[in-house]
């Protein structure tokens, strides 16, 4: 009997196969080696964690429960965010904020440090709003603002302002759920990263060794976020997203679909909110009392009182970034007013000793650099300036030096006074 020329059982064939097999083994072998060793040096570096002059809370926006398409219960949300000691959750469940209805909205002290306040931790029940332009995030608003075809935006976002809420709008860049037209109807915020987004746009390959990576204890999910360079250069130049406080959300639903294999809870709920944080900048110390707390973090949202950082690459708490000038102190999105001849500065204190770079971007364009961790700035003349905070890293396998975003800043306004008449 006769067989094919390309038949597996001729021996030829058979060791053409099996040494191709043993190829491609040993490729993928050593790229998920190098792999893990490039997590194994994205592990967080030390920080020096000093007072701010200023009351700040860390905490994370954009979550989902089994309200809608996440797979954790709001008791498991919790846990995860009191792991993290986060002083704020925002939960954003699809069109509904049934969560509130059901008195999940207030703090929860954590067992073992139950008598102080800094053992507690806030939730909050928004909702995620799907619109014909795209999705928009409601926070703090007293009911719900979802209707089934919601088109008209500038209605939408007014009647979450009126009812003492903020409008952000969620992962503008995605590829299929994105924002469809050119303006934001009067929105107060925008996702400048959404870790959900980012995380998923990697290849197969990547997604796994970050999985395996996380099995192990690893940062694979910090391996698989890239540097939001769109957005940023739109946050920077685009009109329709000029005044947008800029945050940075988990978008977590701690749920992985593995076709037909079902459903994992990957990435978990306590990795995602030990990846990305978001820090308010409160005017006050923040209150014991939740409907004030909560009224507080909408406000500073409002505001843009904030800034948000990589926390699986170090924690932010301590950064700092203000205006001054001989008679004010200025915060992120408010505006420093100064004369032609005065020298007024922008400031920055990083909470760290080394191994980082503090860019200074005024209306996108880089225009200062310091590697010290209280630095000091002149102002060059109107704009807006805000940071980027990069750590000095080394890649495997040639040990290069890369530069890894750590923290943004919400920008500060620069205005000579005589523009103003």
């Amino acid at each position: 009997m006769n067989r094919p020329a390309g038949s597996l059982r001729t021996p030829r064939v058979r060791k053409i196969f099996v040494i191709s097999l043993l190829v491609l083994i040993t490729l993928l072998g050593l790229e998920m080696l190098r792999s893990m060793i490039d997590m194994l040096l994205l592990r967080p570096l030390p920080t020096h964690v000093h007072p701010s002059k200023f009351s700040v809370v860390r905490g994370v926006i954009h979550v989902h429960s089994r309200y809608s398409d996440g797979s954790g219960a709001v008791e498991t949300i919790v846990q995860a965010a009191q792991s993290c000691s986060l002083d704020f959750v925002i939960l954003t469940d699809h069109n509904k904020i049934d969560a509130r209805r059901d008195g999940y909205e207030k703090f929860y002290p954590d067992s073992a440090t139950a008598e102080r306040q800094a053992g507690r931790t806030l939730l909050l029940v928004g909702e995620e709003l799907s619109t014909s332009a795209g999705h928009v995030l409601s926070i703090g608003a007293s009911r719900t603002h979802y209707t089934p075809g919601i088109t008209d935006i500038p209605e939408l976002i007014e009647g979450i302002r009126a009812d003492s809420g903020v409008s952000i709008i969620a992962h503008p860049d995605h590829p299929r759920l994105g924002w469809k037209r050119p303006s934001f109807g009067g929105a107060g915020g925008v996702e400048i990263i959404n870790a959900d987004r980012e995380w998923r746009n990697d290849s197969p390959l990547e997604v796994i060794e970050a999985f395996v990576g996380e099995l192990i204890g690893l940062p694979g999910m910090h391996y698989l976020i890239d540097l939001p360079a769109e957005n940023l250069q739109r946050w920077d130049t685009d009109p329709a997203w000029a005044g947008l406080t800029g945050i940075g959300s988990v978008d977590t639903h701690a749920r992985l679909k593995l076709f037909s294999l079902g459903v994992v809870a990957f990435p978990s709920y306590e990795r995602m909110f030990g990846l990305l944080n978001t820090y308010l900048i409160l005017d006050e110390p923040f209150s014991e009392n939740a409907y004030l707390a909560r009224r507080q973090i909408v406000m500073a949202l409002a505001q843009g009182r904030s800034f948000f950082a990589f926390h699986s690459l170090g924690d932010a708490t301590g950064f700092e970034f203000y205006g001054e000038n001989k008679e004010d102190i200025i915060v992120p999105q408010d505006t420093l007013w100064v004369d032609k001849q005065e020298q007024a500065t922008l400031n920055v204190n990083v909470p760290a000793t080394k191994n980082f770079v503090v860019q200074l971007y005024r209306n996108g364009a880089a225009t200062g650099m310091s590697n010290k961790p209280e630095s000091r700035f002149f102002i060059e003349g109107p704009g807006a300036y805000r940071v980027v905070v990069f750590q000095e890293r080394v890649q495997w396998p040639w040990f290069s030096r890369r530069r890894m975003p750590w923290i943004f800043s919400n920008p500060i306004h620069v205005k000579q006074r005589e523009a103003a008449h």
